[in-house]
């Protein structure tokens, strides 16, 4: 999201991008005019941030003044851009980021809490 924003806006100040998450909350990531992010991606309540400034969103969740479609095409650049300058990751190497519980999860712990 980050890179198409920089690609079709050339921002000059840094901006947030913001992703729905559900249940009233939202995934944060701050980035530098350049692109680089500044801390780690968050999970926080979307009341908190989204009246932020320079924030972006994807354009089908609508959250967002700030929009972007990303595009195969932008995908790809940045793959071949990743690619060119890091070493390739094996199979067994890469592993999924989760940032909140499964909701499953969540209602499972609020049942175990009731008894």
């Amino acid at each position: 999201m980050a890179y198409t924003y920089i690609k079709h806006n050339k921002p000059r100040q840094d901006f947030t991008c913001v992703i729905n998450a559900l249940s009233g909350k939202v995934f944060i990531c701050q980035f530098d005019s350049n692109g680089n992010k500044r801390g780690n991606e968050e999970l926080v309540l979307a009341e908190e941030v989204l009246n932020r400034p320079h924030l972006v969103g994807l354009s089908e969740e609508n959250l967002c003044k700030e929009c972007v479609n990303i595009s195969s095409e932008d995908l790809l650049e940045l793959a071949l851009i990743k690619s060119s300058r890091e070493k390739a990751l094996k199979a067994g190497e890469i592993a999924p980021l989760y940032l909140r519980k499964s909701q499953a999860e969540d209602d499972l712990e609020k049942k175990q809490k009731k008894s």
